[in-house]
């Protein structure tokens, strides 16, 4: 038994409006902004969300990632990094506050900065780094003790500097 294709007549669009035989499926490219903007989309309308870098389909009621790695997600934060001991009993006066970072637009940060821009992240296994610095330690009554600075807080790309020591 034996199976007969017969094609009257193929040709070649010249436009992204569908599917070309020999090449590669091309979708409409769109940002985020644009892509939120569309009107009159039907379930199963797709297209290649250029600020996230992944495709996104319609299902009828809201634009869905097709790569769960390429999800991002907006995180408001607060950083504080731990303050520096304060001299000795003899000499020296208090440790410098911890730095001060957020992005809450209710709120400046550090020195009377204004607020930071929320950080975009990445689910899907991402790992970023957190730490909290620990504030420094005191001088002693003993003249040989200094006292120590603060230690840096960290989350994700944004560093909090230590205070300085008394």
């Amino acid at each position: 038994m034996s199976s007969e294709l017969k094609v009257d007549n193929i040709s070649e669009k010249t436009t992204n409006a569908g599917v070309q035989l020999g090449s590669s499926l091309g979708f409409v490219s769109k940002t985020t902004t644009e892509m939120n903007a569309l009107t009159g989309m039907a379930a199963g309308d797709t297209i290649y969300n250029s600020t996230v870098g992944t495709l996104y389909v319609y299902n009828g009621t809201s634009w869905n990632a097709m790569s769960a790695s390429t999800f991002t997600f907006s995180v408001d934060y607060l950083v504080i990094a731990g303050g520096g001991g304060g001299g000795s009993a003899f000499s020296g006066g208090g440790g410098g506050a911890g730095g001060y970072r957020n992005s809450y637009s209710t709120e400046s940060s550090g020195g009377g900065a204004s607020s930071e821009t929320s950080l975009i992240l990445a689910s899907g296994g991402t790992a970023y780094t957190v730490t909290v610095g620990a504030g420094g330690t005191g001088a002693t009554s003993s003249i040989s003790t200094v006292s120590t600075a603060g230690a840096d807080s960290v989350f994700s790309t944004v560093t909090s500097l230590g205070g300085s020591r008394g």
